[in-house]
């Protein structure tokens, strides 16, 4: 008897795979409002500073870029309306934060942080960062230097606002 051979016919299909690529960045602050005492005699001898605000910054960016800071005005608010302290009396100290990805990737060797800034009403740049991340986070304490906080005397109690806007862009 002779061996009964099948031949299956065989059959292909495919497809095309497109990778599109984007730019994509994002930036969020971690706290909405920060508070600076000035409530003792010691806060206006050698000034005060907010607590350092863990991961205040957080920056996303598929390209190198920078962050920088700014006041909306050139003076504090008081009750809605502008009052004559100088928004340049606060200053902004920036750190490293944490890798928010969750893998713990160090910091990039090429990450540029100017660790103090006054405040100003125009864009001064706080970070710069010669490589993409997925997720990083930078500390911030704000703080009114001594040297500063003459603007705060003979001023009405009650608390005063600036309100801080970061800008994140490619380098």
């Amino acid at each position: 008897m002779m061996p009964i051979v099948i031949i299956g016919q065989v059959k292909t299909a495919q497809t095309q795979v497109n990778v599109t690529i984007a730019q994509a960045q994002s930036i969020t602050i971690t706290q909405s409002a920060v508070d600076i005492q000035l409530t003792q005699m010691a806060h206006y001898i050698s000034g005060n500073s907010s607590a350092i605000q863990t991961n205040h910054i957080n920056v996303g960016s598929t390209t190198n870029y920078q962050v920088s800071v700014k006041a909306e005005s050139d003076f504090l608010s008081f009750n809605g309306s502008s009052s004559t302290i100088p928004v340049n009396t606060i200053a902004l100290q920036t750190t490293m934060g944490s890798d928010l990805t969750g893998s713990n990737t160090p910091a990039s060797a090429t990450t540029i942080i100017t660790p103090s800034v006054t405040l100003g009403s125009t864009d001064t740049i706080v970070i710069k960062n010669a490589v993409a991340e997925g997720a990083r986070g930078y500390n911030v304490t704000y703080a009114i230097p001594a040297t500063k906080t003459s603007f705060y005397l003979n001023k009405p109690i009650g608390t005063y606002t600036a309100t801080v806007i970061y800008t994140l862009a490619s380098q």
